[in-house]
């Protein structure tokens, strides 16, 4: 190996915190509408695996997320975990009843492009920030944690290639807002290693990479390739989801996130902790695709290889 990336994979971060999005992001795709307890239970076992993070729910409209409905109920059932819970709030309104129901944790969400933003939240860009920025005395107050989640960021289904500065532009507006932590979302997983790479390059004028986080859709295969670039330049906190779960139903073409059993042995792999069990949660992702009558288990891996390559 040439020394000087040899010197790159040394000087990598040895810890890593894996966010599974599978009851969120991975549900909200699944044809099947899960109860809010059965979708407790889910959280409950990933979070039982070692993930120190789920986004458990949305606190969307169930006419437009049937799968969501109850999001209330999920967190009455995790209470005992609440502050390892995120929640997804597409407005204030969402904001409101979240903090009603406790949570602690909200992901707030803005489109890179106008044609998602409308087709996603129903709403431009414009209008999106604008609402946040009323949204955020009303999340410092509560005293919760909060991260503003970029849909869009490399590669829109309909626009094509997002221009960088409206990407920049925009975490420099959530920045200014308040939002401490921020997600960078390949929603339709078009981006490459190169656009991750020089994205994150860019944005350390704006945040720092640890404050910010990648959620990966693998729609092109290039998730994994995308989370080991991120990491290599200092992200350290990255989505994932439950046997490659997800995808978004207002974004054409957008297929499951790169896979937390995947992600988590390609940490490991790279001698990044996790605290996360491979065998533990493989036997999770198992048992929580039997709930969705799914086969796929039967087809993917049954054991890890047996030690680092």
């Amino acid at each position: 190996m040439n020394r000087s990336l040899r010197k790159i994979f040394e000087e990598a971060p040895r810890r890593a915190t894996v966010v599974d999005v599978s009851a969120r992001d991975g549900l909200q795709a699944e044809p099947v509408v899960l109860t809010p307890e059965r979708r407790a239970a889910w959280v409950r076992a990933v979070l039982s695996a070692g993930v120190p993070e789920v986004e458990a729910a949305s606190f969307v409209s169930p006419s437009r997320v049937p799968q969501m409905a109850g999001a209330a109920r999920v967190l009455a059932e995790l209470a005992d975990v609440a502050d390892r819970l995120w929640v997804l709030v597409p407005n204030r309104t969402g904001a409101e009843q979240a903090l009603e129901a406790g949570a602690r944790n909200l992901v707030c969400v803005v489109s890179a492009t106008e044609t998602h933003s409308e087709e996603n939240l129903g709403r431009s860009t414009a209008q999106v920030l604008s609402d946040l920025e009323k949204m955020v005395p009303l999340l410092r107050e509560a005293r919760v944690r909060s991260r503003a989640a970029v849909s869009m960021a490399w590669v829109d289904p309909v626009e094509g290639i997002v221009p960088r500065r409206q990407v920049l532009d925009l975490c420099s507006r959530l920045t200014a807002m308040g939002f401490e932590e921020l997600t960078l979302c390949d929603t339709h997983g078009g981006a490459s290693p190169r656009g991750v790479s020089e994205l994150i390059e860019e944005l350390k004028a704006v945040a720092p990479p640890e404050a910010l986080g990648l959620h990966l859709h693998d729609t092109f295969g290039a998730a994994g390739a995308n989370a080991l670039m991120g990491l290599l330049l200092g992200v350290t906190r990255l989505d994932a989801s439950l046997a490659g779960l997800g995808g978004c139903p207002f974004a054409p073409g957008a297929r499951g996130n790169i896979a937390t059993e995947q992600l988590v042995h390609l940490l490991h792999s790279l001698s990044v902790g996790t605290g996360i069990s491979e065998e533990a949660l493989r036997e999770v992702r198992d048992e929580c695709l039997r709930q969705l009558g799914d086969d796929r288990a039967r087809r993917l891996p049954r054991r890890g290889p047996p030690g680092l390559l």
